[in-house]
């Protein structure tokens, strides 16, 4: 889905390429949180993520609503 992502909407600039980034990293700590034990994620970084889950949303409802 990532790679997909990005090929589809990233690297046309369909959607905004940062979210690609931002999807990317949320795949990466998720593993982290997924497979090992007494992770530290940071406050600052999981609040990042949410409000760039927020943009993504309003982008994807904007570019849907166009179509």
């Amino acid at each position: 889905m990532i790679a997909q992502y990005g090929l589809h909407f990233a690297k046309t600039r369909t959607l905004d390429p940062v979210f690609h980034n931002w999807i990317g990293t949320a795949f990466k700590l998720r593993q982290i949180a997924d497979y090992q034990v007494e992770v530290a994620i940071e406050t600052e970084a999981v609040s990042d993520l949410i409000s760039g889950c927020r943009q993504f949303i309003a982008a994807a409802e904007e570019y849907l609503a166009g179509l």
